[in-house]
């Protein structure tokens, strides 16, 4: 893999890879997690390179590590419907949707 970025964007603690349905590109959607900001929804610029067995995805600006796929196709659409409503520029790195709060009892 190469990983040519200087520093990781996070961890997606839940993602799937979903195919845009204009273009040729791919992406990964799900909760991000970062050492600086909070939870967050996120989509990826397109992809370059998904290792899954090494649990790392590239794209053209950022390296992500990979925890949990989600295989539950509403769950996809929930992220999908939240996530797609938004235009994204070609050079921007990440989509991110609103914040997530979670509270464990």
């Amino acid at each position: 893999m190469n990983l040519g970025q200087s520093e990781c964007s996070g961890v997606f603690l839940h993602y799937f890879v979903a195919k845009d349905l204009t273009l040729p590109f791919r992406y990964v959607y799900g909760i991000r997690q970062h050492n600086v900001y909070p939870l967050q929804l996120v989509r990826t610029s397109p992809i370059t390179e998904v290792d899954r067995a090494a649990g790392l995805l590239t794209t053209y600006g950022c390296y992500y590590q990979l925890r949990d796929e989600i295989a539950h196709p509403g769950v996809q659409a929930m992220y999908r419907f939240i996530l797609d409503q938004r235009i994204m520029p070609f050079f921007d790195n990440e989509l991110i949707g609103t914040c997530v709060s979670l509270r464990l009892n």
